[in-house]
Formats: C-alpha cells, sequence, structure tokens
C-alpha cells in the first residue's frame, strides 16, 4: 500500500456539526433501504422490460435490430444522462424523498405511454422520458442510505441495494415474460378505457401503471439529516475543486464500472433475443431462466462482493472494494464471451450464470467505493456523474455494439450471441486494464479521504471525542 499521505481539500475537514448521533434505529434504517430497493427494482423492470418485446415491436413497427437498440439504449440515456448531472447537485441540497416519488411519477407514466406509441419516433420520446424520471433515483436514494448508516454497516446497506439492478432485472425477465406469454395468448387485448391493442402494447401500459405503487410506500419513508458534511454550502467551484484532487481515482472507477454495465446491458437487452432465435427458446422460458440467473447468482455476486471486501478492511486492507473489484474484472475476461460461442443452451447458461457473479461483485463494490472516498456534500454529484458514464457508455453504446456486429459485420440475425460475445470480450479486457491501472490513485484517494476526517478509522473515535469537546466549549 502506497505510505504517501495527501493533502485534503482546501476548505476540507472535519468540523463540530459534522459529528452526528442521531442515525435512526437499524430496524428503519433497513426498512428504508428496502423501500428503495422496491423502487429501483421497479425503475429496472421499466428499463428493461422492451428486451423481451424485440419481435413484436419490430415486426408492428418495422425497425431493424439497430433501431430497437437505439430505444433500449440510446433514447433512454439522453435525459437520463443529462437529468442526472444536473440532479446529483440537487440531491446534495434539497429533499431527497420528494425528488424521487416526482421521478417515480415520472417513469411510470412514461412507461405506460411507450404502449400508446404509434410509431418509431413516439415511442423513442417515451423512452426519453422514462430515462428522465429514473435519473432523480440513485444519487438521492445512495445519499439516504448512507446518511441512515454509520460507516460499519454502510457498505452492506449500499450492496443490498444494489441487489436492485439484478432484483429488478430479473423480476422483470420472470414476471413479464410471464405476463407477455399470458397476453400474448390472447392475441388482442382489451384494457378499460383504451380499447383493444397488441399484447406488446397492452403489456407496458399495465407494468408502467402497476409501479406507482412505490409512491405510496415512499411516502412512509423520513428525509434523513444530513451527515459527514466537511463544508457547509459547498459552491460550484468546491465541487470543481474536489472532482479534480480525485480525478484519477474517480475517473478509473467512472470508466471500468462504465464497461461493466455495459456488459450488463448489452446482456440484458440481447440474450432473450439469441436464444429464442438460435436455441429457438421461447420468450418465457428464457425470460424466467435468466431471471433465476440474476435473482440466486447475479444478487449472490453482489452481496458476496461486499461480505468480502468488508472482511478484508476488518484485516486492515483499506483498499478492499478495489481489490476485489480487479480479482472479479479479471475472472471475467476469461469467462465472459463464451457464452455466445457455444453450441449447447446449457453450457451457455453455465456461463452466464459466472458472468453474472462477476459483474454482480463490481456492481455492488462501485458506489461503496465512491462514498468511501467523497464526502457528504458532494456525494449526489459522485454519483450522478457514475451514472451518467454507465448510462451513456453502458446502455448506450453496449446494445448498440452489439446489434452492430450483427447487421453489419456478420449480417445475419442469428450471429447475435457471437456478436454479444465480442462485445463482452472486449469490454471486460479495458475494464480490467482500467482497473489495475488505477489502483494505486484509489489507494491515494483513501488516504486522502482519511486525513480529511481525522487520519482514518482508527482514529475516528478519538476525533470525535475531540470534536465534541470543542463542540461543548464552542457552545
Amino acid at each position: 500500500m502506497s505510505t504517501h499521505i495527501a493533502r485534503p481539500l482546501s476548505g476540507e475537514s472535519v468540523r463540530p456539526d459534522a459529528v452526528h448521533d442521531d442515525y435512526p434505529a437499524l430496524p428503519y434504517a433497513w426498512y428504508a433501504v428496502v423501500v428503495l430497493l422496491i423502487v429501483y427494482s421497479i425503475a429496472f423492470v421499466d428499463r428493461i422490460i422492451l428486451s423481451l418485446m424485440v419481435k413484436p415491436i419490430r415486426a408492428e413497427l418495422l425497425l431493424s435490430d439497430t433501431g430497437i437498440s437505439m430505444l433500449q439504449g440510446f433514447a433512454f440515456t439522453i435525459f437520463y444522462s443529462v437529468f442526472g448531472i444536473l440532479l446529483g447537485r440537487h440531491a446534495d441540497r434539497a429533499n431527497r424523498k420528494v425528488m424521487i416519488i416526482a421521478g417515480v411519477v415520472v417513469w411510470c407514466v412514461a412507461t405506460a405511454a411507450c404502449g400508446l406509441a404509434e410509431n418509431f419516433w413516439q415511442l423513442f420520446i417515451a423512452r426519453i422520458f422514462v430515462g428522465a424520471g429514473e435519473a432523480c433515483l440513485s444519487p438521492a436514494a445512495y445519499s439516504m442510505i448512507c446518511d441512515n448508516f454509520r460507516r460499519q454497516h454502510r457498505s452492506r446497506a449500499i450492496s443490498a441495494y444494489s441487489t436492485g439492478v439484478f432484483l429488478g432485472t430479473g423480476c422483470a425477465l420472470i414476471f413479464g415474460g410471464m405476463l407477455v406469454a399470458s397476453i400474448s395468448k390472447a392475441g388482442v387485448v382489451d384494457l378499460p378505457l383504451l380499447g383493444q391493442m397488441t399484447a406488446w402494447r397492452a403489456s407496458l401500459i399495465v407494468i408502467g401503471l402497476m409501479g406507482l405503487v412505490a409512491v405510496l410506500l415512499l411516502g412512509s419513508l423520513r428525509e434523513p439529516s444530513r451527515k459527514e458534511v466537511t463544508k457547509a454550502g459547498a459552491t460550484f467551484a468546491d465541487s470543481l475543486a474536489f472532482f479534480k484532487s480525485r480525478g484519477v481515482a474517480l475517473g478509473t472507477i467512472f470508466f471500468l464500472n462504465a464497461l461493466i454495465a455495459l456488459m450488463n446491458y448489452s446482456i440484458f437487452a440481447w440474450l432473450p433475443t439469441y436464444f429464442m432465435r438460435v436455441f429457438n427458446w421461447s420468450t418465457a422460458a428464457i425470460a424466467i431462466t435468466y431471471g433465476i440467473v440474476l435473482l440466486t447468482v447475479g444478487c449472490a455476486g453482489i452481496l458476496g462482493g461486499g461480505w468480502l471486501a468488508d472482511r478484508l478492511v476488518a484485516g486492515g486492507r483499506r483498499d478492499a472494494m478495489m481489490f476485489v473489484q480487479r480479482c472479479s474484472i479479471s475472472l471475467l475476461v476469461i469467462v465472459s464471451g463464451w457464452l455466445g460461442f457455444v453450441d449447447s443452451p446449457t453450457v451457455a447458461i453455465v456461463f452466464l450464470a459466472m458472468t453474472s457473479f462477476l459483474t454482480g461483485v463490481s456492481t455492488g463494490l462501485t458506489p461503496a467505493a465512491l462514498n468511501a472516498i467523497t464526502p457528504n456534500q458532494f456525494r449526489g454529484q459522485v454519483m450522478s456523474v457514475y451514472l451518467f458514464c454507465a448510462a451513456l457508455l453502458g446502455l448506450g453504446l453496449g446494445p448498440t455494439a452489439v446489434a452492430l456486429f450483427t447487421d453489419y459485420v456478420f449480417h445475419n440475425d442469428n450471429a447475435v450471441g457471437m456478436s454479444l460475445g465480442i462485445v463482452l470480450v472486449i469490454a471486460s479486457l479495458l475494464a480490467a486494464i482500467s482497473a489495475f491501472a488505477g489502483a494505486r490513485a484509489y489507494r491515494e484517494a483513501v488516504d486522502m479521504a482519511d486525513t480529511g476526517r481525522g487520519r482514518g478509522a482508527a482514529a475516528e473515535p478519538a476525533a470525535n471525542a475531540m470534536l465534541s469537546s470543542t463542540a461543548l466549549q464552542d457552545a
């Protein structure tokens, strides 16, 4: 480990009002995580449900794979990325609970509107608003979780919330697949007030409106007080100075996890189509199978990575979150691409399970790694930039890269599996290079963060006692 201790930002020091003992009781804090996890899962259901409807949408709207990929990825990321940056700063200042509720209403209504689209551009615009609504969620949610948990419980809480990536996708695949299969048997569906419509349209409307139940759950939460604020009233200049001081460490994490997101979104978008085209599986069969993989093996990767990192931190390895990610990404380079090049669907699922576990490790550890080097007043902004990179590169490029290989390299719809495998190998290799290149910078960023709050976790109790004494004297 590097012995260099970097200086904290100018003006970044521990202040008496940064020391709080008003954390909520753990049962309520975990209840809040469960509510936010449910909301996050709903967001992913609405985000990836289009992957189960490629065939009917292509047929009705006369689209190519590239056109479908634009709806799955680029349309969603336009406002998700741009609004995310603005909303991240808003999350550092405003009421986060209200912000999330507003986002839920926007993205659920927009998902329902997708079912009413009559052409590509109407569906494209509706997907833009799905992204705009979902941009409100994670910057505010991660900030709320950090303010509900003391540091010794925080990594596990963040990892639990992060399971929403796979939990939501798994539920979308299982229950969405069942819903699509059930409605498809009826051919044309008659919805109240809307009349008759095709199955994929009815599915989007029902799924979108059902998501509004999340508003009732969010109403039961309290807006937590902000803790670990190293400088009150941080300005935009302070934000820029912070990003500059942690530039290499943050940039490395943003880039490598954008590549992990690219892998996840590529699989989310095209695995069902791959199994339907190449192995002649039904929509329901692959949706349920993949959903079970995500709910079991994928979530195990997220939670297992968090558990292992906590164990290493307890043993003195303060950069444990990034160390565990380096190990998991190295294994991804070896196993991920094979799922698109095998002849057996069973073998493909085995490689899918291994890939889902390993991408899950990074998916869970990234938010914790970022929060470990970020003071409270910048957390929403850091998470928004992270989500911006993940959306722009991951969701914006991933599904489209697979489609471009299929349409313009192989010129064969049945080559979608090989296209997916090539994209996974390239992304995992670049992520591994980035993870190892940024290892030292992350260790120095941990040193910098600990210097700014009293020279590390070991010194924290003494520092807190000193600050409390100072506060009493000032009073």
